[in-house]
């Protein structure tokens, strides 16, 4: 399970869907850079300052903890909900693509915009009530077509819903607290609520056998079917 805004959830149906489609194309990205020794670069500065092996290893923690639902809930620091928000980002790029693509064969490929769609639908008829609540049939109703080739209104549907599973975005934070001195940090920290933890942490650095091991756990949790979602 992971922690939410809106409490611990595990990701059910088409959001499932989505997720493990996400997960297994960073994944394949961030092996890719392992093979040549370089990081995976992202919209997600955070999440590039980590090696290869690191990534890897922050993003198997990241598939459990969404995927699996007897996962013991992580704690939250600022490499994990990173991670998260690169999925989210990865969707745009892939978006973007299957646009241009579109447009360059002359034949319409809608599958993940109409998976977006498709979590937008389910959320409103949601058990979570605070999610239904966000997701009103107004809201679904000004969805656009799957075939809608404007990239901003995907990026928009995009941070929607990384927003239905980050806690915040703090991690956007380290950048600004770098610069000031210990104690301003501190004090911002405590103003804003973040624990003193939650930029320390360090991702794991798995080595070759580990590596490999990730590799097919990842893999497996990819491949699992999707529980329906009510």
């Amino acid at each position: 399970m992971w922690q939410t805004v809106m409490g611990d959830r595990t990701l059910y149906g088409a959001e499932a869907d989505l997720a493990r489609t996400l997960i297994g194309c960073v994944q394949d990205m961030i092996l890719a850079g392992i093979d040549v020794g370089q990081p995976h670069i992202t919209e997600v500065s955070l999440f590039n300052t980590l090696q290869p092996s690191q990534q890897l290893s922050v993003l198997h923690e990241v598939a459990r903890g969404l995927l699996i639902e007897d996962e013991p809930t992580p704690e939250l620091n600022s490499i994990r909900e990173a991670t998260v928000h690169v999925l989210f980002r990865e969707l745009v790029g892939l978006i973007e693509c299957e646009i241009d693509l579109s447009r360059l064969e002359g034949e319409p490929d809608c599958y993940l915009r109409s998976l977006v769609i498709r979590v937008f639908h389910e959320l409103q008829y949601s058990s979570n009530h605070e999610i239904r609540e966000d997701f009103s049939e107004e809201f679904v109703a000004r969805l656009p077509p799957i075939d809608c080739p404007a990239i901003a209104e995907w990026n928009d549907l995009a941070e929607e819903l990384a927003d239905l599973i980050l806690w915040d975005r703090d991690f956007e934070m380290e950048a600004v607290l770098v610069d000031l001195s210990p104690e301003k940090a501190e004090m911002m920290k405590d103003y804003l609520g973040i624990g003193q933890d939650y930029f320390s942490e360090v991702a794991l650095d798995p080595n070759s056998e580990e590596i490999k091991r990730l590799r097919k756990q990842i893999h497996a949790i990819c491949n699992e079917p999707s529980k329906p979602p009510f």
